[in-house]
């Protein structure tokens, strides 16, 4: 399972993977919080995506 969020900073997104209970995550840090917002959106959009058509690639 994957989660991304946003981080205290609003310049950062913290993307979290749950693999067979190890959790590994990553920040990422950017020029500013309006850059963070689009990245934010853009990488949740590909995510649900990933999700929704995950079967397919079974």
């Amino acid at each position: 399972e994957t989660t991304i969020q946003p981080t205290k900073s609003s310049k950062e997104l913290k993307i979290s993977n749950s693999i067979d209970g190890t959790e590994k995550s990553s920040i990422l840090k950017f020029e500013s919080s309006e850059e963070a917002q689009k990245w934010l959106k853009t990488l949740i959009n590909h995510a649900k995506e990933h999700e929704k058509w995950r079967h397919a690639a079974e």
